[in-house]
């Protein structure tokens, strides 16, 4: 029989994905399976690697329900996974550790005790503050009999490709998109730096082999085949971080491309043709693509789960209206921001609820100001989406610097918050640049299927597959009012960080202290 089709699966923070699809580019089935971020308590955020495993199970399955397609087509697989967070196995591909989430904070002293003796040096070397290096200080320090029993640490994409393949702990990998967020690596030699691990005590036995995109990591086990409802021996390829799946699949792989993935995490970026690290700032991030020779300089700010922490706690009312009018609660209260002017009636927001990530300030939290008696609820939400756009700015500013001859002309916008036109509206007139939606949306699982061809040979050039796979939609250009309206609030957002720095370093200390 034939195989003309393949899988992508991609493992989020809060939900995974899986699609089928034939050579074509074409969506023949999917599914999804929402995943839990356990919260024990203030600050701590973990997952469970088992259930990585089990959603994978009911996604691929699920999928290949709905394609209704002979599993037998399959040619082969691929998945990429949420970046920044870290889990270890033992010898045998068994866990040791929980799913040690980004959005956990409990290693911020040791962050800070990065950052403090190499973060220039850490930047330089792995293009990013650290994301889970301190992580695996926390493991190292406050768990020494945990420590005994870690073999390699590892990430949720090659944990489950492991389980698939059969894979033994000495197999262990990452793969490049990976490895900048330890703040241990080489990034632009794509390897472990020796220098950041000495420096940090890291034994580097416990780090894996880096191997590239689109290498086949394995074959499908027997028992891994049962479980899939796949055939045994089916090639499993090295997948990415989830955003390099996703700006892959968006075919974003060309220098001076802007992207923006309105996710839990809202990343921000350009995709550049060689290594640049941003040590003088740390404003800008720099990962490697799914691409020999491509980067992506980006940011990020948690500002998607913000915005869902908002709906959660705030808008129930709102959500039981939405289900009356079938409606989501975010586009109701989208509708009721709508008609607010730019700068929310002079509220400001700091979204940062689990410290801010470029630049690396772990004490930063989440703040209101300005707010009066004539507010409403729709005013703080609104204020959230601007502050998005307000960290956009900086990101914008430092990739001019840095990157100076770049045609930065149009930003290519994905993800869950970029069905939000409002969010986009926001964002294309602080930035002053045309936003454009792209017309297919399920770009994290058809990057992860794009590499999956590339592993077994049907798509040898890579970016000319991806570029070719994707249309452009609808551009929503600046509103020149709006944008000279939000200069004053972009202008003033980063000194509202500053001036209070004080104030979140000592609510840090004092939070941090016992009873």
């Amino acid at each position: 029989m034939q195989k003309d089709c393949l899988i992508g699966v991609d493992l989020g923070t809060t939900l995974a994905k899986a699609g089928v699809y034939d050579v074509a580019g074409n969506l023949l089935g999917e599914a999804c399976v929402e995943t839990e971020v356990r919260y024990p308590r203030a600050g701590l955020a973990e997952q469970d690697p088992g259930e990585f495993y089990r959603s994978t199970i009911h996604t691929i399955r699920g999928a290949l329900e709905k394609s209704r397609l002979d599993s037998a087509r399959v040619a082969a697989l691929s998945v990429s996974s949420q970046a920044g967070g870290i889990m270890a196995i033992d010898r045998s591909w068994q866990p040791v550790t929980h799913f040690d989430s980004p959005l956990d904070t409990r290693s911020n002293v040791q962050k800070q005790r990065m950052m403090t003796t190499a973060g220039n040096r850490i930047i330089a070397l792995a293009g990013t503050p650290p994301t889970y290096g301190q992580k695996i200080l926390w493991w190292k320090g406050e768990h020494p009999e945990v420590w005994k029993r870690v073999h390699k640490f590892i990430q949720p994409s090659a944990y489950v490709t492991g389980l698939m393949t059969g894979l033994t702990g000495e197999q262990a990998y990452m793969e490049p998109s990976f490895i900048c967020w330890s703040g241990l690596s080489d990034t632009a030699n794509l390897r472990w730096s020796e220098e950041l691990c000495e420096i940090f005590q890291i034994p580097m036995q416990v780090l894996p082999r880096i191997a590239p995109a689109g290498q086949v990591a394995g074959y499908l086990t027997a028992e891994a085949a049962r479980d899939f409802g796949l055939a045994s021996g089916l090639p499993v390829a090295v997948g990415t971080a989830d955003a390099a799946a996703t700006l892959l699949g968006a075919g974003v792989v060309d220098p001076g491309g802007l992207f923006d993935i309105s996710g839990t995490a809202c990343i921000f970026g350009v995709c550049a043709d060689q290594f640049r690290a941003d040590p003088a700032t740390g404003t800008l991030s720099c990962m490697s693509s799914a691409l020999p020779g491509k980067f992506y300089l980006l940011s990020i700010v948690l500002g998607g789960e913000t915005h869902g922490w908002f709906i959660r706690e705030f808008c129930g009312a709102e959500a039981q209206e939405a289900a009356q009018k079938g409606i989501s609660v975010f586009d109701l209260m989208d509708s009721k921001a709508k008609s607010l002017p730019p700068g929310s009636e002079g509220v400001l927001c700091v979204p940062q609820l689990g410290g801010r990530w470029n630049p690396p300030e772990p004490d930063v939290r989440g703040l209101w100001i300005g707010f009066g008696w004539g507010h409403r609820k729709e005013h703080l939400y609104r204020a959230i989406l601007e502050s998005v756009a307000y960290e956009y700015t900086i990101y914008l500013t430092r990739m001019r610097e840095l990157i100076p001859h770049a045609d930065l002309q149009e930003v290519r916008v994905m993800s869950g918050g970029g069905r939000s036109r409002l969010w986009n509206r926001i964002k294309c007139d602080v930035l002053g640049i045309p936003y454009r939606k792209l017309t297919r949306e399920d770009l994290a699982t058809w990057g992860s299927a794009l590499i999956a061809g590339h592993a077994v040979g049907i798509f040898p050039d890579l970016a000319l597959a991806a570029k070719a796979s994707v249309g452009a939609g609808q551009s929503l250009e600046p509103n020149n009012a709006a944008h000279l309206a939000y200069r004053a609030y972009g202008a003033l957002y980063p000194r509202l960080i500053e001036s209070n720095r004080s104030a979140f370093g000592a609510l840090a200390e004092i939070s941090s202290q016992p009873g």
